[in-house]
Parts: C-alpha cells; sequence; structure tokens
C-alpha cells in the first residue's frame, strides 16, 4: 500500500487542528479546509473541562485518562499556560441526584482517579471562591487533578503549529463534496473551479460531520443539541477549579472572566445557525444570578456575553473515530468530549493514518459500529 503523503482535514474546530497538527509533524502534507474562521465550531464556545468524571465504559475512561496526561505534558513543555489548567474540581448534587453521584465517585476510587468526598468546610478550604452557607447539608466529590483549557488559546497555538509546517488553509465557502473512486477517496471537491485531490481525508467538521458522511452512504447516529455558553466578569475572586453546582456550571477562564454553562437554559435558545440564534435576556441573568448563588459575597456579574450554536454528540455518547469501512483513506473524528479527548484521538488518528495500523485503543469507537 503506497504511504500517504497528503492528507485533507475538513474541520478547523479542536478536533481537526489537533489532528492536522499530528500529521503534520510526522512530516505529510497538510490542507486544512474550513469555513471562514470556522464560525460554527463549537470549540469556540466550549465549556472545555478536562476530566474523565462520567466516562464509561473502562475503555472510554482510558481514552480521557490518556488524554489528560497529554494535556499535562503540553502544560510542562509550554509553561506558562494560562489557558491551561489543573487546579481540580468540585461536584455537588441536590438529593433526588445524590445516589448517582455516591455510584460514580465510588467508581472513580476504585479505579485510582483520586476523587474525594468534602463537606462544606473542607471545600471551601479547597475553594475559598464557593460561599460556604449556601453548601449548607451537602456533600462535593472533590478531584484534584481535573482543570480545563481555554479553547480559543489552544487553537490558536494548534493553528502557528501549523503555519510553521507549511500547512495549507483552504476556505470553504459552502459544504464541501466527497469525492470516491472505486471505494477509494481521491479528495474533496471545494467549489466548482477548487478540487483538494488527497491520499487521506478526515472529517472533523463537528455537527456538520454526519452530513457529509451520508454523501458516501454512510449513517452516523447524532444525538446534537444546541448550546448556551455564558462567559462574564465576576465582582469576586473568581474560583480556580471546575465547579459543577446542582444547577450551574463554573469555571475561571485565563482573562479573568468566568465560562458559566446551565443544561436547563440551553432548551431556552431558539434559531438556527442560517438564521441566527437567540437567547431571551432574562435567561442570561438567570445564568448570572444561578453562578452568584454559590459563590461567596453574591458577587455581581459585568461584561455578560453569550456564545450559542450547535454541540455534537455522537449518539450513543462515545467517540467516532477511525476509517470508514466503505470509503477507504476517509476517516472521521466526532465527540461530545472533543475538548478532553482531542489530544490522545488525534495522535492515535495519524498513526493509523500514516502508519495503516489500527489501533486497539479505538477499537470500542471505530464508526462501523453503527453499520448494523
Amino acid at each position: 500500500m503506497p504511504a500517504v503523503q497528503k492528507v485533507v482535514v475538513v474541520g478547523a474546530g479542536v478536533l481537526g487542528l489537533s489532528v492536522a497538527a499530528k500529521v503534520a509533524d510526522r512530516g505529510a502534507q497538510v490542507v486544512l479546509a474550513a469555513p471562514p474562521l470556522d464560525y460554527r465550531t463549537a470549540s469556540l464556545r466550549s465549556y472545555s473541562w478536562l476530566n474523565a468524571f462520567g466516562a464509561a465504559p473502562e475503555s472510554y475512561r482510558r481514552l480521557r485518562l490518556l488524554s489528560l496526561e497529554r494535556y499535562r505534558a503540553i502544560a510542562a513543555e509550554s509553561s506558562p499556560t494560562p489557558w491551561l489548567k489543573f487546579d481540580g474540581a468540585l461536584t455537588w448534587r441536590d438529593a433526588d441526584k445524590l445516589e448517582s453521584l455516591q455510584a460514580r465517585a465510588a467508581e472513580l476510587a476504585r479505579s485510582g482517579y483520586g476523587a474525594a468526598w468534602f463537606d462544606a468546610d473542607q471545600a471551601v478550604q479547597a475553594e475559598p471562591a464557593l460561599d460556604r452557607a449556601a453548601l449548607d447539608g451537602y456533600d462535593l466529590v472533590h478531584v484534584p487533578r481535573e482543570g480545563w483549557v481555554d479553547l480559543p488559546e489552544y487553537l490558536h497555538q494548534l493553528r502557528r503549529r501549523l503555519v510553521a509546517r507549511g500547512t495549507q488553509f483552504v476556505t470553504l465557502p459552502q459544504a464541501p463534496t466527497l469525492r470516491v473512486a472505486g471505494a477509494k477517496i481521491t479528495g474533496v471537491q471545494v467549489d466548482a473551479r477548487t478540487f483538494l485531490d488527497a491520499d487521506a481525508v478526515v472529517l472533523a467538521a463537528g455537527a456538520g460531520t454526519p452530513d457529509l458522511l451520508r454523501q458516501v452512504g454512510v449513517n452516523l447516529p447524532a444525538q446534537t443539541n444546541t448550546a448556551l455558553l455564558v462567559t462574564a466578569r465576576s465582582s469576586a475572586a473568581a474560583p480556580k477549579a471546575v465547579l459543577r453546582a446542582p444547577d450551574i456550571a463554573i469555571r475561571p477562564r485565563a482573562d479573568g472572566t468566568l465560562s458559566l454553562h446551565a443544561e436547563w437554559a440551553d432548551a431556552q435558545v431558539t434559531g438556527s445557525d442560517e438564521q441566527g440564534w437567540h437567547v431571551a435576556p432574562d435567561v442570561v441573568t438567570a445564568v448570572t444570578e444561578a453562578a452568584a448563588r454559590w459563590l461567596a459575597g453574591s458577587p455581581a456579574f459585568t461584561d455578560v456575553q453569550t456564545g450559542i450554536g450547535h454541540r455534537p454528540i455522537p449518539g450513543d455518547h462515545r467517540a467516532v473515530v477511525g476509517e470508514v469501512g466503505s470509503v477507504g483513506g476517509l476517516s472521521v473524528a466526532f465527540s461530545h468530549s472533543a475538548a478532553t479527548l482531542a489530544p490522545i484521538l488525534s495522535e492515535l488518528l495519524a498513526g493509523e493514518i500514516l502508519d495503516g495500523t489500527r489501533s486497539p485503543l479505538l477499537a470500542d469507537f471505530r464508526p462501523g459500529r453503527f453499520a448494523a
């Protein structure tokens, strides 16, 4: 089998850029094709909590743990990295969901993940930005080795790396067309004038990936939904840890603001990519008020901004990675947990593309599992 020399990657979110960087690092020619500034990518509005907290089965947790190791190596090699921190996470739940949290914490403890139970006093000692009175009656799960990444800055780092490797960047004015001959991918048709020939093509186009695969008769089930991320500046000291309260998730950002995500608020978003997204101001206010209830001093929030769009979610909530069996040379990278998994998935997928050897670590995550 001839060596792969030219790879086209469709998508410039964290998965697309990470795969492209890994392939380019190994000497292959890379073309990165994406919409202008890739404005639809979920990576620009990702909560970006780096974790293995909710990962099951064991093969999925293993991937996440390996990816966290890769991130720690990035932090060690690139110091200082204000956009990548591992200052732990605290999770607490109301009584109706406490049992499931207890089961998850016990499972994590058995796996050696390092989870421990804190009472309210211990939690505030670990994270002084929390309000002690608000935590009264709660027990919290503390995971010291979890963290967060500001993906816009990480994407910038990846782009710089690709430019240094001579990567070609191509703007997609519309969804591209995949070209196949003899059950083998031959490249990507950008428009009537531009065809990108390739030995291999990687689809890492986030929520658009299932539509691209349908061009070649491949069904990729998805439960993609709409997500709202609120960013705001608190009048009080920002927490260092990732905070996962019953009604809101809070994490610090490198610029001193906070990222806020509430699943109940996602359902209040209306609109579309084409027509524009909308969320009522009172919903955004409710998100910031939910955060203020858990933080010391009940802080006020300013510089409030929203990011809205599709959140790619595979049908079984596990990553979909690897070559599409029916089309040689065509691979996919599609995941809800792209922020956490990008370093390890890109490493393994680049190895498969360039070496032609399938990684056993991806055995449970190949697109072929949906063929039946």
